[in-house]
């Protein structure tokens, strides 16, 4: 894994905008597939981790997303829904556990590889 570190004060786009927001901090975590269970990690233990460059891990899981009807009893009155991750593998899918999981935000997630043994 490399770590690309971007000058944040860039405006690709020339809108007067800076294209990052400096207070947005990069956070990573492993995630056990097993236990459903993610832990942070530093930057130096995520530099160590070799990871695939394939979508599909070796077992044949994906991570997808989605809405998630929250139906309930009172579905006349609008059950809600929310954006989540899933582990995928054939037609089954489980939802991911994340460490503050704001599912109403689309933005904050975003997959970086399965981690391989080499």
């Amino acid at each position: 894994m490399s770590i690309n570190y971007l000058d944040l004060r860039m405006d690709s786009n020339n809108d007067g905008r800076p294209d990052f927001n400096k207070e947005y901090n990069v956070r990573i975590f492993l995630h056990d597939n097993k236990k459903n269970e993610s832990r942070e990690i530093t930057e130096e233990q995520a530099q160590k981790l070799y990871l695939s460059e394939l979508i599909t891990s070796p077992e044949g899981i994906s991570v997808s997303d989605g809405y998630s009807n929250n139906a309930d009893i009172l579905f006349l009155f609008g059950g809600g829904s929310s954006y989540e991750h899933y582990l995928t593998k054939g037609n089954k899918r489980k939802k991911l556990n994340l460490i503050d999981d704001n599912s109403y935000r689309r933005g904050n997630f975003k997959f970086i590889g399965w981690v391989i043994n080499k």
